[in-house]
């Protein structure tokens, strides 16, 4: 039987924010979350790993490499295809995209939040300075993202553009202040996982 408890759900939430897909196989009758990361990161891979394992939607040895003759290529895995991925896939892919949707960001709680910005921000001590690797979504997603963090948790990003090599326009949302910086990291600093503290300053 497969069920999710409530840190699950959470860590299923924060990866589709940031590094995870979902995947429909070829007959599957629902999709599969597939979640990747560069060899550098294997660690945190299984820790997703081992976290979804009481959940029954991943095998004992579902991490392996993505080419295992170049496993420096990245690691990943794949639950199996179920209906409780078919209500992730729902809440935040259109039209084959991934969006973002309020009802996916209105169910993060500062767990989920950690995942994703352990997939996809980084810090600097310099500023210091908080990056959210946001540029697969629209300027109106982020802007979105913007007001929900502001109004969730009293923390002020600004969407930063930059332009991509067709001339396209993307966006990053940044902290670039100590008081919210501060503020941020409180939030999801219970969440580190150890071999990430490279994010956390």
């Amino acid at each position: 039987m497969v069920e999710l408890n409530e840190d699950q759900y959470q860590l299923i939430l924060g990866t589709l924010f940031g590094d995870a897909g979902c995947t429909l196989s070829k007959g599957g009758p629902s999709p599969q979350l597939e979640v990747a990361h560069r060899v550098e990161d294997v660690d945190y891979l299984r820790w997703k790993h081992l976290a979804l394992l009481s959940s029954g939607l991943v095998s004992e040895d579902a991490v392996e490499p993505r080419n295992s003759q170049k496993p420096e290529k990245g690691w990943y895995f794949r639950t199996c295809s179920h209906p409780i991925i078919t209500t992730f896939r729902d809440m935040f892919y259109e039209n084959g995209r991934k969006r973002v949707s309020r009802t996916a960001l209105h169910s993060l709680k500062p767990l989920g939040l950690a995942v994703w910005y352990m997939d996809d921000g980084c810090f600097s001590n310099r500023s210091p300075r908080v990056t959210l690797s946001t540029e697969s979504f629209t300027y109106d997603e982020n802007m979105e993202i913007r007001s929900w963090f502001l109004q969730s948790f009293g923390v002020r990003f600004e969407a930063y553009p930059k332009i991509n090599r067709y001339g396209s326009p993307y966006y990053r949302l940044i902290i670039s202040d100590k008081i919210n910086t501060g503020i941020f990291m409180n939030i999801i600093r219970p969440y580190a996982v150890p071999c990430m503290g490279r994010k956390f300053g």
